[in-house]
């Protein structure tokens, strides 16, 4: 009994804590002037924002792939097959050898929509696309092979052991 009440007063604290955490940075949120809020890079994320993406790619068709663990490899390896891009505010994935590169979220420029010449053309997102190709034209004479160990020197944080090997 003494261990499933610690258990249970365990599960309480997180609780609190997570509540305590989300209504300070609701409260930060509230007191942000307007026009100076940036709703994609705010930490606060309501709870049930996750969902609501779900049924929105399923809907649109979209595979959802979830990984419990770093999933960076998983992703490359998908979008590669699928030839597409990564859309991420990771910058871990400037060291893979994507085909299509990847996008940064919070450098969509959402706000300011780009019209084009030709009448009735959907206006699009301004955003910037990376990739290792591109990093390896930025440092001559650092081959997109060594990158990875390029990266760690610069204290990226994920560098896997197969890689430097």
């Amino acid at each position: 009994a003494d261990s499933n009440e610690t258990s249970n007063e365990s599960v309480i604290l997180r609780e609190a804590e997570y509540y305590k955490h989300h209504l300070e940075e609701f409260e930060r949120i509230k007191s942000i002037d307007e026009s100076q809020r940036d709703w994609m890079r705010l930490s606060f994320r309501p709870p049930t924002l996750q969902i609501i993406f779900s049924d929105i790619a399923n809907e649109a068709c979209v595979e959802i792939i979830q990984a419990a663990h770093e999933a960076d490899t998983h992703i490359c390896r998908k979008a590669n097959e699928l030839n597409c891009h990564v859309l991420t505010n990771d910058t871990d994935f400037i060291i893979y050898d994507l085909k299509r590169g990847f996008l940064m979220l919070d450098l969509f420029e959402y706000k300011a929509l780009v019209t084009g010449s030709i009448p009735d053309e959907t206006p699009s997102i301004r955003c910037s696309l990376f990739s290792i190709d591109g990093l390896a034209r930025a440092f001559p004479g650092i081959r997109k092979e060594i990158m990875p160990l390029f990266a760690a020197l610069l204290d990226q944080n994920v560098v896997h052991c197969e890689t430097v090997e």
